[in-house]
């Protein structure tokens, strides 16, 4: 099982580096992920600033080494002041701003703040959005926040190590609910630095992702066998091929899809017999057409091919040859495989419960 290889080799590298649980360095600290947010309740005066402070926020992440992730527990965040406004005496007047924008870092699921700062900016323009874009485009994502974002990940990293146990139980409530993909995620936000706790969480992802594996093995076994008992035997035989190898099914799986296959080439094979011995010539070719080489009946499909080539020719006095179906059916087979593979992970982040962001009293 080469995922949970995978998993278990970065577990012995982690194992083996680090003996405490103490803080890192600053790039162990960047392993953090924070979410931009801004509430579509508050008012930003435009869209188009609104996307300009949501610039600024990701610069201020990027910047000081943090992971900008997604639907992240942990968030920074903003809100405008207007401080002063006014429109100046020259011709033609110009609006002019000055603005307090406060930025907060924090856990946006429970609410909690852990880091406040503020910025002054100024901006002038002939209306008042270019006075608002001007005045944000004055912040420096890059300079004076260091302080800030230290504070909010210091706090992010307590949460962690205090939290662990019950993020862990969460996890496994979410796998026992069959929700294996929620559980692994939430799991994979620990961020390294905070290295007992990762450390078993990695080891529990692994744990969740061969229960996964099992599960979805035996609901992919179960549509098989109603495919199988419909006489769908292609079906029956992909929907087996989407099993990944290292489940516990997996050696089944591969056992059923010879024996479809067996009984699907059977079955073909029979009505081809019936088709000659109507002596309907095409039925008889689309049938035997179907049974691919290097399957057990192409012998016997070649065998009746022959006696069709000799009738044909003693009634008709023309050529008729059989040609089999290449068998294709293992590449059929990886293909599937590597489709399916690619659409779960597109569809994983639409099945991630969504959790609104928790900050009415942040301001």
């Amino acid at each position: 099982m080469k995922k949970t290889l995978l998993l278990i080799t970065v577990i012995l590298f982690v194992h083996g580096v680090f003996a405490q649980n103490v803080l890192g360095q600053l790039d162990d600290l960047g392993m953090i992920e924070i979410t931009s947010y801004l509430p579509d309740n508050e008012d930003y005066f435009s869209e188009s600033v609104k996307s300009l402070l949501m610039s600024k926020m990701q610069g201020i992440i990027v910047n000081n080494g943090l992971g900008g992730g997604e639907n992240s527990r942990f968030i920074i965040t903003s809100y405008i002041n207007v401080l002063q406004k006014e429109l100046t005496a020259t011709m033609p007047p110009m609006h002019a701003l000055t603005l307090g924008v406060n930025f907060y870092i924090g856990d946006g699921y429970d609410g909690v703040l852990y880091a406040i700062k503020t910025v002054s900016v100024k901006g002038v323009g002939n209306s008042e959005e270019k006075a608002y874009t001007n005045a944000i485009r004055t912040l420096n994502a890059g300079k004076g926040f260091q302080e800030f974002v230290e504070k909010g990940k210091i706090k992010i990293i307590e949460y962690y190590n205090t939290q662990c146990p019950y993020l862990q139980k969460e996890a496994k409530t979410l796998a026992s609910q069959h929700k294996f993909d929620q559980a692994m995620l939430l799991l994979s936000s620990v961020p390294r630095v905070c290295q007992d706790c990762y450390v078993s969480s990695m080891d529990l992802i692994t744990s969740i992702y061969e229960d996964k594996i099992n599960y979805e093995c035996e609901m992919i076994m179960s549509n098989a066998r109603t495919y199988q008992s419909l006489g769908q035997y292609e079906d029956a035989a992909f929907t087996l091929a989407t099993i990944i190898p290292g489940s516990k099914c997996y050696e089944l799986a591969q056992s059923m899809i010879n024996n479809i296959e067996d009984l699907r080439y059977k079955e073909i094979l029979g009505k081809a017999r019936g088709a000659w011995a109507a002596r309907n010539v095409q039925e008889t070719a689309q049938y035997l057409g179907q049974i691919p080489e290097g399957t057990p009946y192409a012998q016997a499909a070649m065998a009746i091919g022959a006696e069709v080539k000799a009738w044909v020719k003693e009634k008709d006095n023309r050529e008729w040859n059989l040609v089999l179906k290449q068998f294709e059916h293992q590449k059929n087979i990886d293909v599937l495989r590597m489709g399916v593979a690619l659409e779960a992970a597109k569809r994983l982040p639409r099945e991630i419960r969504y959790i609104p962001y928790n900050v009415s009293k942040w301001w």
